[in-house]
């Protein structure tokens, strides 16, 4: 399978050193529709496969590039590649830079919900020790970093079973307003226990390892959530909970929006 065809963009200016986002929509028409193949000045940095988000849906992709020494400007590539007859396409393409970790393009209303900006106005807690909590340079869904919370087996001071909880700063919502959290969940092995979800304070989903597989690769997410009479902040919180083994489970691509 080799590559059919090949968008360009112009030559973008840019700053040796500086970090810019890039963001890009993408839809397949089917789950055998090959895959589109991403490039920044002809350097390969991401691949968006028909078969991992579904078809005949728009999904968001990010990625997050420093030009290096001597980077003065940045052609975009985008390549198409294909299994058989299907209809490939890229939308929304945006590329800008990374000024301000809290205030960068990121969809919706909570800040740095790829954690290209490390934790940045996360807040974490870790009441068990056999827990670690770390924003990891590699392995991320959205971007190159995500959040990453590693266990090693057995838990030794979990509060109501909880090992970790990562926590977003207060959000502005209206009242009234249903807003849908978005995320993608990542657990090794499969018995790496579960990720509990609330909004607000108040439960709003549990995600199990064992419901989804396969493990070791990520997993699409959705919450729907409607702001009470008189809510006008909330926050989204992560609790992590595990099992009796060994384990790595990660969130990235953190999304609240207005539906």
């Amino acid at each position: 399978m080799g590559v059919s065809a090949r968008v360009l963009s112009a030559p973008i200016p840019v700053t040796p050193g500086v970090t810019y986002l890039l963001s890009y929509a993408t839809w397949f028409d089917n789950g055998n529709a090959g895959f589109i193949g991403l490039m920044i000045n002809d350097k390969p940095y991401q691949t968006v496969d028909a078969g991992d988000f579904g078809w005949n849906s728009w999904h968001l992709n990010k990625f997050a590039w420093t030009a290096g020494p001597g980077e003065t400007a940045a052609v975009v590539k985008f390549e198409f590649l294909f299994v058989g007859t299907s209809v490939d396409r890229v939308d929304a393409v945006s590329f800008v830079a990374l000024a301000s970790c809290d205030d960068g393009p990121w969809p919706g209303i909570l800040p740095n919900g790829d954690f290209e900006c490390g934790i940045g106005s996360w807040s974490v807690d870790i009441p068990d020790p056999a827990a670690t909590v770390a924003v990891k340079d590699t392995g991320g869904y959205i971007t190159s970093k995500v959040l990453e919370v590693d266990f090693q087996s057995p838990a030794i001071s979990p509060v109501l079973g909880v090992s970790a909880t990562v926590t977003s700063k207060q959000l502005a919502v209206t009242p009234g307003v249903q807003y849908k959290l978005s995320f993608y969940a990542y657990f090794s092995p499969g018995s790496s226990g579960f990720i509990g979800v609330r909004i607000n304070g108040n439960s709003g989903i549990t995600v199990d390892a064992e419901d989804h597989y396969p493990v070791g690769v990520y997993h699409p997410i959705e919450v729907y959530w409607a702001a009470p009479p008189g809510v006008t902040t909330t926050t989204v919180l992560f609790d992590f909970l595990f099992g009796t083994s060994n384990s790595i489970n990660r969130v990235d691509g953190v999304i609240l929006a207005p539906v």
